[in-house]
């Protein structure tokens, strides 16, 4: 969008809640966002470093980038959105470096996917982590030497030998988790039962989109599906 004498700059908020009241009429796009549409819109542009424009004889608000762009609500949100992701796993990242964890995080996923489910052969776990044989071959290779998971023969009588974990993988993945819990629940202290619940719920949504988008469900533990204890 080209600069225009009727646009005047209009400094962002510095709250959220007052970021909420002026952004109230420059969201309708948002409300109405299909994630499809924008992804086959291959115009789409990064919106960091942008500012909010109003036109004061239409009443409209844009982004506007520091070239004169014309940048969407919608991009700005899901920009926003990408941000906040990279953040998170950069945290993640961090709290396993100083938590004092032991397994990796290939390890930890691994054994996670394997606690849920009856054992499963390279190839469904290649499969299960989008990944190459060869990479999964490796990782796997190391839990077999640390004694985490072990092999055994298909019990359907398949010829591929299937994976599973072993009692000390076990117990070191749920010490990593317990882990995990603690920092998490240090973060959420001060949030409210509701702020925590919608978190939980967001976040499932989230996660659930994707895999159904992937064609690839993971499984979750429930009150009525324990995790595997000691099938060994």
């Amino acid at each position: 969008m080209p600069q225009n004498p009727r646009i005047a700059t209009i400094p962002l908020p510095p709250d959220r809640e007052s970021a909420e009241a002026v952004d109230a009429d420059a969201t309708d796009e948002v409300k109405g966002f299909s994630s499809k549409k924008w992804l086959e819109d291959r115009s789409h542009k990064s919106v960091y470093g942008t500012q909010r424009v109003h036109d004061a004889q239409s009443g409209q608000f844009w982004r506007q980038s520091r070239r004169g762009e014309h940048v969407s609500d919608a991009d700005r949100v899901l920009s926003e959105i990408e941000y906040e992701l990279t953040l998170l796993s950069r945290y993640h990242a961090l709290a396993c470096q100083r938590g004092g964890q032991q397994l990796d995080r290939s390890a930890y996923l691994i054994l996670a996917r394997l606690e849920l489910e009856p054992p499963l052969s390279l190839k469904e776990l290649s499969e299960a982590f989008r990944l190459d044989i060869s990479t999964i071959n490796r990782q796997v290779g190391a839990l077999l030497r640390n004694g985490l998971v072990e092999r055994l023969a298909d019990p359907a009588g398949g010829m591929a030998r299937k994976i599973r974990p072993t009692a000390k993988g076990l117990d070191r993945l749920r010490e990593d988790r317990d882990l995990n819990l603690r920092g998490i629940g240090s973060v959420l202290d001060g949030w409210s039962d509701r702020d925590v619940h919608y978190l939980r719920d967001i976040l499932t949504r989230f996660n659930s989109d994707v895999e159904q988008l992937e064609g690839q469900p993971w499984p979750r533990p429930s009150e009525d599906r324990r995790p595997n204890e000691n099938e060994n």
